[in-house]
């Protein structure tokens, strides 16, 4: 004879069907990995884990230090020739310092500056610039002073 099985005020006839037994534990086994995922997305979340990024500084850095002499040899090159070049050279030298500033800190979220210091001559003819190039990250800071060659 078989059992039956009241459920919400319905009959049930309770049969011994192995199938209906293990589709009961996948979805059981399967609610379980699901909170269990969560559990550890939202320990994992709050863990606050930064990355970090001081070991980048450096290739950063040297990145855009050879960008900005090449910008620089770009807008300068010829340009010295003129009998008083400094303010061609200033104001071409502060259009390539703000290209610069624009990108690197919105795209990158690092700080950049550019300060010009003047020519630099090679028997009595000028044929570069020296500026300070300063960089950082939030972290770390770098500052140096550099020459480039325009010709």
């Amino acid at each position: 004879m078989k059992k039956v099985i009241y459920i919400f005020n319905r009959k049930y006839k309770n049969y011994k069907n192995e199938d209906a037994q293990l589709l009961l534990i996948a979805g059981i086994f399967l609610s379980i990995a699901i909170i269990t995922l969560a559990s550890i997305t939202v320990s994992l979340a709050n863990l606050d884990i930064s990355i970090d990024k001081t070991s980048f500084i450096k290739t950063d850095y040297d990145n855009i230090r050879k960008e900005f002499g090449v910008a620089l040899k770009d807008k300068l090159g010829g340009k010295l020739d003129y009998k008083d070049p400094e303010p061609l050279i200033l104001t071409y030298f502060n259009d390539t310092r703000d290209i610069f500033v624009f990108f690197v800190e919105s795209l990158n979220g690092n700080y950049f500056d550019a300060e010009y210091k003047g020519l630099t001559f090679t028997n009595d003819e000028p044929d570069g610039i020296t500026c300070i190039i300063k960089f950082s990250n939030g972290n770390e800071y770098i500052s140096e002073v550099i020459n480039y060659d325009i010709y």
